[in-house]
């Protein structure tokens, strides 16, 4: 795991010990003393829940003076986790100047330009002298509150999910992606493509589809052969095709799995993408990309279909902000029942979460072809889902909750899922934003409303 993905975290506890009297919340050192433990425990617990975030060691700040000689390891941060116990000073205090009601403790850590989270508790007893003064900085720079200011109390979950959603974005800024062939000039083409780098911060390697021809033509049949039986044997069935053809096309299937994996390898990168409907399943001839974004999906890595860039963006929020692989699909609105029917020809199996039991799936062949190999992933009904539906400019993303109804086996592509959604789907028949939508397992709008505040794009809920 390489530096650059790891999200390093400045704690500081700010005690500014400047009152005259006895301080808001803790009475005596012992009760200061025994919050500090406190804290500690918590932040133990969000480190071994996090394992990209680098927690610092506390940092008490008692003044200003304790900022200044700590401002090298300040700077190493990439944002700062402050537990604003006793801030400022009021005016009966004895210090040599007096400033804003937030004291100058956090005005010297803001300035560090870094992203802050502030963390106050008002809970029974434990009434934190810095409810009053972290509100005076909130009104100062409220233009930016969710984008690089939070203030949290009492939720460590709520903390958790900010943690864990600017370590998403900073995973994200570290994406490497191939694309073979251009993006799909019918899914955005070069403007997505160009949105999602500026906005995601992504870096893309394009490949004609030649290339990935000759990669695929050196991988041998006995390379990957228990591979592919690993896969029909852990299957429920076949459908629509017979065993001995389902081998022949899962072993094509496989060797491409491996040219992809292989070159992703030299690239270093995350992402592979294929521009199937443009040039790539016709150049590619025998085989379909359907089971290796399938099989890399599973793995933590993202396998995008048609190289679409708007759904590309919102699997990478799916992946990194839940741990889960997500169901790039077509969609088709099914008004008078308000549900959403997604299907598409691949689909992880790993839906739960990347070290969770993967769901039950048929192998079959990816629909339109009737050839390769691909799965029929049956989804668990009675699911929570969340969905993700963006634009081609990346601008907005339109966020559905809903519940698996049923994976049902319909003439269309072969992974599917009718989800009833909450909210009405004619909303769609005046404004359908994108092509492909992206559906995870979980309720995740909260979080997903965090990355695009912080991303610069517009979340719309629908309820």
């Amino acid at each position: 795991m390489t530096s650059s993905r790891i999200l390093k975290i400045g704690c500081v506890l700010i005690v500014e010990d400047t009152v005259a009297g006895r301080r808001w919340g803790f009475p005596s050192d012992e009760t200061l003393e025994e919050e500090i433990e406190y804290l500690k425990s918590n932040v133990k617990k969000l480190r071994e829940s996090l394992k990209e975030a680098e927690f610092g060691d506390f940092i008490v700040v008692k003044s200003e003076s304790d900022v200044l000689a700590r401002s090298e390891k300040l700077m190493d941060a990439d944002i700062l986790l402050v537990f604003m116990l006793i801030g400022g000073a009021p005016a009966y205090a004895e210090v040599g100047k007096l400033y804003k009601g937030y004291g100058h403790s956090l005005e010297a850590l803001w300035g560090f330009g870094k992203p802050m989270v502030i963390f106050i508790r008002a809970e029974e007893e434990h009434v934190y002298d810095g409810n009053l003064r972290a509100l005076a900085l909130v009104e100062e720079h409220r233009d930016i509150i969710g984008k690089s200011l939070w203030v949290v109390i009492n939720d460590w979950g709520y903390l958790r999910k900010v943690i864990k959603v600017l370590q998403a974005i900073r995973r994200i800024k570290n994406v490497t992606v191939i694309t073979v062939g251009p993006p799909s000039s019918a899914l955005g083409s070069y403007n997505t493509m160009r949105a999602a780098v500026k906005k995601m911060g992504i870096k893309v390697i394009m490949l004609p589809f030649e290339e990935i021809i000759e990669l695929y033509k050196r991988v041998k049949k006995e390379e990957v052969e228990e591979l592919a039986k690993d896969f029909l044997e852990k299957a429920k069935g076949l459908i629509e095709i017979t065993k001995e053809r389902a081998m022949d096309e899962a072993v094509k299937s496989a060797r491409l799995y491996l040219a992809f994996k292989r070159l992703m390898k030299e690239k270093g990168a995350e992402v592979m993408a294929v521009n199937c409907y443009e040039g790539g399943l016709k150049t590619l001839k025998e085989v379909a990309p359907c089971f290796a974004f399938s099989k890399l999906n599973d793995e933590g890595f993202l396998g995008v279909c048609e190289s679409d860039f708007a759904a590309m963006a919102a699997m990478l929020l799916a992946r990194y902000i839940t741990d889960k692989p997500s169901f790039l699909a077509d969609i088709v609105v099914i008004p008078e029942k308000n549900q959403l029917l997604l299907a598409h020809c691949t689909c992880p199996t790993k839906l739960k979460g990347l070290k969770e039991e993967p769901e039950p799936y048929y192998a079959t062949t990816q629909y339109e072809t009737a050839q390769a190999i691909t799965t029929k992933v049956l989804m668990n009904k009675g699911q929570v889902v969340t969905i993700l539906a963006p634009s081609f400019d990346l601008n907005e993303i339109v966020l559905v909750k809903g519940v698996i109804v049923e994976s049902p086996n319909l003439p269309v592509c072969r992974n599917q899922a009718i989800v009833k959604v909450s909210a009405n789907v004619t909303y769609f028949l005046e404004k359908y934003p994108g092509f492909h939508w992206v559906m995870v397992y979980g309720d995740h709008i909260e979080e997903f409303k965090m990355a695009c505040k912080i991303l610069g794009i517009k979340a719309t809920e629908l309820r």
